[in-house]
């Protein structure tokens, strides 16, 4: 990449951010890292604030704390917590009880992000399409182990440790760093979705029950073993930003279009894992069944797919209109 390039990547990431895009993209970046198959770094993109968003986690994470990169985390962060915290025990209870439904959702929201991740590729030639290819190959890998190992495993499920809690939580920050990944997925694969989105929603109860003056609502948690599963995930999450956020960095400032070819390919591999009928071998399991839909889900699903993209291009549009 040539040095005006070079300088393009870097004005990009220091742009200010829009107030309504950043709430908008926190909210939704908060609500996919709650939910297989649809990555936080993708509603990013889709709102028009990625490039700002991993430019300030890494301008922090040199100290470099300049009032633009404080001012972006907050506007994007605090709405992404909060959507967290409202909404961890509601969608962990319908991805467990209604998976096609909230698959066939994902699948339109993800949809609509390709448009947004194209429009940042300044030549689309042979490292974006070696790239794609990669992306799209990792992905395929991905899907097919998980799909082979639910002919032949139990359900899927596993002793929950603070060291795989703690990679749990690198991988959970590096999917909202990275369009295309699924956070919710990866702890799905690694066989702690409930048990941290349990934690989360135990958390937030607690914290509730001391901010509203509810104390028989704190009192009801155990907050040890909350802390327990939080703690290290949180370990895990500024170990993750702080290294996936710097090196993406990097390679969006000198190697762009092969960079954005391999997230636009794990974008489209993702949705492989994404086939609507399939449900969980056992509650919180990593590993999925298919199953034959009936004519009404197959309407129901291509519908919601539908929702999903109209949803994430109107996000897209509202942005341009707002820049």
């Amino acid at each position: 990449m040539t040095s005006s390039a070079r300088g393009d990547a870097e004005r990009a990431a220091l742009a200010p951010v829009s107030p309504p895009r950043a709430l908008l993209g926190g909210t939704f970046m908060g609500l996919a890292n709650l939910v297989p198959g649809i990555s936080g770094g993708t509603m990013l993109l889709a709102c028009g604030v990625y490039t700002q968003f991993i430019g300030a986690i890494a301008d922090l994470t040199t100290l470099r704390f300049s009032k633009r990169a404080i001012a972006t985390l907050a506007w994007i962060g605090v709405p992404a917590a909060l959507a967290i915290l409202i909404f961890a025990k509601p969608i962990k209870e319908l991805v467990e009880t209604e998976t096609w439904i909230m698959f066939a959702l994902f699948i339109g929201l993800t949809l609509g992000g390709v448009p947004v991740v194209l429009r940042m590729v300044t030549r689309r030639g042979l490292g974006f399409c070696l790239g794609t290819a990669v992306g799209v190959a990792v992905m395929a890998w991905i899907a097919w182990e998980r799909y082979s190992q639910a002919a032949t495993s139990g359900d899927g499920a596993g002793a929950v440790g603070p060291v795989l809690l703690g990679v749990a939580g690198a991988l959970g920050a590096s999917a909202m760093i990275l369009p295309g990944i699924s956070g919710a997925f990866l702890l799905i694969i690694l066989g702690v979705y409930t048990t941290i989105l349990g934690a989360i929603a135990d958390f937030g109860a607690w914290g509730r029950g001391l901010v509203f003056g509810r104390a028989e609502g704190a009192a009801n948690v155990e907050l040890g073993s909350v802390l327990s599963v939080v703690v290290p995930v949180g370990v895990g999450v500024v170990i993750g930003m702080v290294g996936v956020s710097s090196l993406l960095k990097w390679a969006l400032a000198r190697h762009k279009d092969t960079t954005l070819g391999a997230l636009f390919g794990v974008l489209l591999g993702s949705l492989l894992s994404l086939w609507p009928f399939q449900r969980p071998l056992a509650p919180g399991s990593r590993l999925f069944e298919a199953y034959a839909p009936t004519l009404g889900q197959v309407l129901i699903a291509a519908a919601l797919i539908a929702v999903g993209f109209v949803v994430t291009t109107a996000i897209d549009r509202f942005g341009n209109r707002v820049r």
